[in-house]
Protein backbone atom coordinates (compact mmCIF):
# COMPACT_ATOMS: atom_id res chain seq x y z
CA UNK A 1 0.00 0.00 0.00
CA UNK A 2 2.88 2.38 0.75
CA UNK A 3 4.22 2.01 -2.80
CA UNK A 4 0.91 3.05 -4.34
CA UNK A 5 0.65 6.36 -2.44
CA UNK A 6 3.66 7.99 -4.13
CA UNK A 7 2.55 6.56 -7.47
CA UNK A 8 -0.96 7.92 -6.92
CA UNK A 9 0.46 11.31 -5.89
CA UNK A 10 2.72 11.45 -8.96
CA UNK A 11 -0.20 10.48 -11.24
CA UNK A 12 -2.40 13.21 -9.73
CA UNK A 13 0.36 15.80 -10.18
CA UNK A 14 0.88 14.83 -13.83
CA UNK A 15 -2.84 14.92 -14.58
CA UNK A 16 -3.31 18.31 -12.90
CA UNK A 17 -0.27 19.65 -14.76
CA UNK A 18 -1.68 18.44 -18.07
CA UNK A 19 -5.06 19.98 -17.27
CA UNK A 20 -3.50 23.34 -16.36
CA UNK A 21 -1.38 23.37 -19.52
CA UNK A 22 -4.43 22.45 -21.59
CA UNK A 23 -6.28 25.54 -20.39
CA UNK A 24 -5.55 28.61 -22.47
CA UNK A 25 -5.94 31.78 -20.47
CA UNK A 26 -6.38 34.97 -22.45
CA UNK A 27 -3.51 37.36 -21.85
CA UNK A 28 -4.91 39.95 -24.27
CA UNK A 29 -8.11 40.53 -22.31
CA UNK A 30 -8.88 44.02 -23.65
CA UNK A 31 -10.05 44.87 -27.16
CA UNK A 32 -10.71 48.14 -28.96
CA UNK A 33 -12.53 47.92 -32.26
CA UNK A 34 -14.88 49.51 -34.77
CA UNK A 35 -18.16 47.73 -35.36
CA UNK A 36 -20.41 47.96 -38.43
CA UNK A 37 -24.07 46.92 -38.20
CA UNK A 38 -27.00 46.57 -40.61
CA UNK A 39 -29.58 47.80 -38.07
CA UNK A 40 -29.38 50.42 -35.35
CA UNK A 41 -26.30 52.61 -35.31
CA UNK A 42 -24.36 51.95 -38.52
CA UNK A 43 -21.01 52.06 -36.76
CA UNK A 44 -19.71 52.18 -33.20
CA UNK A 45 -16.35 52.38 -31.47
CA UNK A 46 -16.15 49.77 -28.68
CA UNK A 47 -14.12 48.59 -25.74
CA UNK A 48 -14.36 44.90 -24.81
CA UNK A 49 -12.96 43.35 -21.62
CA UNK A 50 -12.76 39.70 -20.60
CA UNK A 51 -13.62 39.86 -16.90
CA UNK A 52 -13.83 36.16 -15.99
CA UNK A 53 -12.25 33.00 -17.33
CA UNK A 54 -12.85 29.32 -16.79
CA UNK A 55 -11.45 26.20 -18.41
CA UNK A 56 -13.75 26.44 -21.43
CA UNK A 57 -15.42 29.87 -21.35
CA UNK A 58 -14.37 33.50 -21.23
CA UNK A 59 -16.93 36.09 -20.14
CA UNK A 60 -16.77 39.67 -21.41
CA UNK A 61 -18.55 43.00 -21.25
CA UNK A 62 -18.65 45.61 -23.96
CA UNK A 63 -19.25 49.38 -23.99
CA UNK A 64 -19.14 51.77 -26.92
CA UNK A 65 -20.45 54.91 -28.57
CA UNK A 66 -21.64 56.08 -31.95
CA UNK A 67 -22.29 59.65 -33.01
CA UNK A 68 -23.29 60.27 -36.62
CA UNK A 69 -25.35 63.11 -38.07
CA UNK A 70 -28.13 63.68 -35.53
CA UNK A 71 -27.91 60.26 -33.82
CA UNK A 72 -26.10 59.23 -30.65
CA UNK A 73 -25.96 55.61 -29.47
CA UNK A 74 -24.23 53.84 -26.60
CA UNK A 75 -23.98 50.04 -27.10
CA UNK A 76 -23.63 47.98 -23.92
CA UNK A 77 -23.35 44.22 -23.82
CA UNK A 78 -22.26 41.02 -22.16
CA UNK A 79 -21.31 37.69 -23.64
CA UNK A 80 -19.12 34.66 -23.67
CA UNK A 81 -16.59 33.11 -25.99
CA UNK A 82 -15.40 29.51 -26.23
CA UNK A 83 -12.43 27.89 -27.84
CA UNK A 84 -8.82 27.17 -26.99
CA UNK A 85 -6.93 28.61 -29.94
CA UNK A 86 -7.35 31.88 -31.81
CA UNK A 87 -10.79 30.91 -33.17
CA UNK A 88 -13.83 31.22 -30.91
CA UNK A 89 -17.60 30.84 -30.90
CA UNK A 90 -19.23 33.99 -29.47
CA UNK A 91 -22.63 34.52 -27.84
CA UNK A 92 -23.58 38.09 -26.97
CA UNK A 93 -26.50 40.19 -25.77
CA UNK A 94 -26.36 43.87 -26.71
CA UNK A 95 -28.49 46.69 -25.36
CA UNK A 96 -28.25 49.82 -27.53
CA UNK A 97 -30.07 53.01 -26.50
CA UNK A 98 -30.20 55.50 -29.40
CA UNK A 99 -31.36 59.12 -29.46
CA UNK A 100 -32.15 60.86 -32.75
CA UNK A 101 -32.60 64.65 -32.82
CA UNK A 102 -34.96 66.05 -35.43
CA UNK A 103 -35.34 69.75 -36.09
CA UNK A 104 -38.61 70.90 -37.62
CA UNK A 105 -39.61 74.55 -37.74
CA UNK A 106 -36.94 75.58 -35.23
CA UNK A 107 -38.11 73.00 -32.68
CA UNK A 108 -35.86 70.09 -31.71
CA UNK A 109 -37.55 66.76 -31.09
CA UNK A 110 -35.57 63.88 -29.59
CA UNK A 111 -36.81 60.46 -30.70
CA UNK A 112 -35.60 57.55 -28.55
CA UNK A 113 -35.08 53.94 -29.58
CA UNK A 114 -33.86 50.84 -27.80
CA UNK A 115 -32.22 48.05 -29.78
CA UNK A 116 -31.79 44.57 -28.30
CA UNK A 117 -29.45 42.28 -30.20
CA UNK A 118 -29.09 38.66 -29.02
CA UNK A 119 -26.41 37.37 -31.37
CA UNK A 120 -24.15 34.43 -32.11
CA UNK A 121 -21.09 34.27 -34.31
CA UNK A 122 -17.37 33.88 -34.81
CA UNK A 123 -14.51 35.68 -33.07
CA UNK A 124 -10.82 35.69 -33.98
CA UNK A 125 -8.80 36.74 -30.96
CA UNK A 126 -5.29 35.62 -30.10
CA UNK A 127 -4.74 34.78 -26.46
CA UNK A 128 -1.64 37.00 -26.26
CA UNK A 129 -3.00 40.02 -28.17
CA UNK A 130 -3.05 41.22 -31.75
CA UNK A 131 -5.71 41.47 -34.44
CA UNK A 132 -9.32 41.22 -33.27
CA UNK A 133 -12.24 40.33 -35.57
CA UNK A 134 -15.78 39.20 -34.98
CA UNK A 135 -18.91 38.58 -37.02
CA UNK A 136 -22.30 38.28 -35.30
CA UNK A 137 -25.80 37.59 -36.58
CA UNK A 138 -29.21 37.41 -34.98
CA UNK A 139 -32.58 39.10 -34.55
CA UNK A 140 -32.53 42.83 -33.82
CA UNK A 141 -35.45 43.80 -31.60
CA UNK A 142 -36.28 47.47 -32.13
CA UNK A 143 -38.30 49.21 -29.42
CA UNK A 144 -39.72 52.67 -30.18
CA UNK A 145 -41.29 54.16 -27.05
CA UNK A 146 -44.40 56.26 -27.63
CA UNK A 147 -44.19 60.01 -27.06
CA UNK A 148 -44.99 60.70 -23.40
CA UNK A 149 -45.27 57.03 -22.35
CA UNK A 150 -41.90 55.30 -22.30
CA UNK A 151 -43.35 51.86 -21.42
CA UNK A 152 -45.74 51.70 -24.38
CA UNK A 153 -43.63 50.27 -27.21
CA UNK A 154 -44.36 48.55 -30.48
CA UNK A 155 -41.52 46.07 -30.99
CA UNK A 156 -40.22 45.33 -34.47
CA UNK A 157 -37.93 42.41 -35.24
CA UNK A 158 -35.43 42.42 -38.10
CA UNK A 159 -32.44 40.26 -38.95
CA UNK A 160 -29.12 42.00 -38.36
CA UNK A 161 -25.47 41.31 -38.96
CA UNK A 162 -22.50 42.96 -37.26
CA UNK A 163 -18.77 43.02 -38.15
CA UNK A 164 -16.05 44.25 -35.82
CA UNK A 165 -12.35 44.87 -36.52
CA UNK A 166 -9.66 46.13 -34.16
CA UNK A 167 -6.99 44.80 -31.82
CA UNK A 168 -6.74 43.17 -28.41
CA UNK A 169 -4.03 43.74 -25.85
CA UNK A 170 -2.72 43.48 -22.28
CA UNK A 171 -3.90 42.16 -18.98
Amino acid sequence: MRIYRPLLLLTCMLISSAVVHGQVKMQGRNAVYADYSLEGPVYSINYDRIFAQSAKLNYFFRAGFSIINDQAAFPLGVGLITGHNDHHFELAMLFIPLVESKKTGGVTDNDKFIYLFPAAGYRYQKSDGGIFFHALAGPMIILDPAEGDFWQMDPMVKFSFSLGLGFNFGQ
